[in-house]
């Protein structure tokens, strides 16, 4: 699913080749009530406005919360910069097509990269908590497993 996304997003050049190379950035997928929700990191040409928005905006609200574990002063720093990841961009999605709520919720998310070990580990349990307190499992392209929930990785 995530190559038929990248290659249907990918717009060719003046010669022919694809603008969004296999390699570039990370795409994200999860299945939410029977639906693909797919997410982007900044790098993609589908990342948008609207996600950049969101992850302001949340970042901005999880920072106020939680600043030992967050940057509070330039705050598009490690580890705050996992707020534009693709994992993240998957959640903030999935969460708008639910009302803006993961409460209650399981989800997979698959990834075609493996995650960063930065910023990831320390910002997507806090957004975990910012968007319901999901139990979410991410799972990377060599099909090791990280579970989140309750403000920690499991």
């Amino acid at each position: 699913m995530i190559s038929l996304y990248r290659a249907q997003n990918s717009r060719l050049d003046l010669f022919g080749n694809p603008t969004w190379a296999p390699n570039d950035g990370v795409v994200g997928v999860t299945i939410f009530d029977g639906l693909p929700i797919v997410g982007t990191n900044t790098e993609a040409p589908t990342y948008s406005e609207h996600d950049k928005l969101t992850a302001n905006q949340v970042r901005d609200a999880a920072v106020a919360k939680y600043p030992e574990q967050l940057a509070t002063e330039n705050l598009g720093r490690i580890p705050n910069n996992a707020f534009y990841h693709a994992e993240a961009t998957v959640l903030f999605r999935t969460a708008r097509a639910n009302g803006g709520s993961l409460f209650g919720r399981e989800l997979t998310v698959h990834t075609d990269t493996v995650m960063c070990s930065t910023s990831c580990p320390t910002v997507l349990p806090i957004l975990g908590l910012e968007l319901g307190n999901p139990r979410v499992t991410f799972v990377d392209p060599r099909g090791e497993r990280r579970t989140m929930h309750n403000g920690k990785w499991e």
